[in-house]
């Protein structure tokens, strides 16, 4: 699977999923997907506070922060993660293209600013691309998962499965805890009725710069 492939079966998958996904040459585009992304949820009048996350790359983040100021005035900057801030631009770690997920590393940045506002803007620069969790998660293992050498593995069982490769890498690294997000939040609990953003972010988006 070619990087090209991956990210058409990422963005099919979070796009049923309810997410949206927008694929960069540059900062400056990333900068733009953000914009069209905010253009896209209804205005209720009031001021919305967005905050942008210490662990996005500080000439990234100025050149996002410069973008939405520009062109959508109804819209304020917060120092930090309140209960009062609307949408926060957070980092994450890789693409899962099977899955239509990413992987959110805490060890980048707080889960919660990921998962407490109402609205998440999740953008990377080079992200890792797998093909599956299994990849990923072999990736960042510390070490393989130890095998009774006396009998052999199960079929199917995580030991039997030949190792598989990243479609791209990017900047992996071994992590003490992980989200894996495939979308907004949404419950059908009560009712069966499908409720979004119960637990976490209604709206979600993924800005990945490839250049």
């Amino acid at each position: 699977m070619n990087r090209e492939i991956a990210l058409k079966t990422f963005a099919e998958s979070f796009s049923i999923n309810g997410g949206e996904f927008f694929e960069c040459d540059s900062p400056e585009n990333a900068a733009r997907a953000c914009v069209k992304f905010l253009r896209s949820i209804p205005a209720a009048g009031e001021i919305k506070k967005i905050f942008i996350s210490g662990s996005v790359p500080g000439a990234l983040a100025t050149i996002i922060e410069k973008e939405i100021s520009d062109n959508l005035k109804e819209y304020s900057f917060a120092l930090s993660l309140d209960p009062d801030t609307h949408i926060c631009v957070t980092p994450f770690e890789a693409i899962i293209a099977s899955d239509g997920s990413v992987a959110v590393s805490e060890a980048s940045a707080p889960s919660a600013e990921s998962l407490l506002p109402p609205v998440n803007i999740m953008i990377a620069d080079s992200p890792g691309i797998f093909e599956d969790l299994i990849s990923y998660f072999r990736k960042i293992s510390d070490s393989p998962r130890p095998v009774n050498s006396s009998r052999s593995p199960a079929e199917g069982s995580a030991a039997s499965i030949p190792p598989l490769t990243g479609v791209s890498a990017g900047n992996i690294t071994h992590k003490s805890a992980l989200t894996i997000i495939s979308g907004p939040s949404k419950t059908a609990d009560i009712e069966k009725q499908l409720v979004n953003g119960m637990h976490g972010p209604g709206r979600v988006a993924v800005v990945a710069i490839f250049k």
